[in-house]
């Protein structure tokens, strides 16, 4: 039964659009509003000058942004996505400030945008 409800979530997610969503696991989660083409992602849980965001699925479509809007004090933005399910990032990542942006996927993604600004994507189990 899970492996059935796991294909059909994967399947029926349309990577036509932009789909950011947290998990649920950190302390302090992220908080995620699409306003338009604009997905804004506040919050997160913050340790000194590291903000520490958890998704369950981050994919970006074609004209879609994803803006993380941290305070300028942090220095890097450090996120994982949990989700099951391939990714897609057509859109483009931004941050505040002069933040470093780090993706850690745990399946595989797909980069279809060369020039995504200041992040590194790593992928891994």
């Amino acid at each position: 039964m899970a492996c059935a409800m796991y294909f059909n979530l994967c399947t029926l997610s349309s990577p036509a659009l932009a789909q950011i969503r947290p998990d649920g696991t950190l302390p302090q989660n992220s908080i995620v509003t699409p306003q338009g083409n604009v997905i804004n992602i506040e919050g997160g849980t913050q340790a000194g000058n590291n903000l520490f965001h958890s998704f369950g699925e981050f994919s970006l479509s074609t004209g879609s942004i994803a803006l993380f809007n941290n305070s300028l004090d942090i220095q890097n933005i450090i996120s994982r996505v949990t989700g099951e399910c391939h990714q897609i990032i057509d859109g483009l990542i931004q941050a505040n400030g002069v933040a470093n942006l780090f993706l850690s996927y745990s399946q595989t993604f797909t980069n279809k945008n060369p020039d995504l600004g200041n992040w590194i994507g790593v992928q891994g189990n």
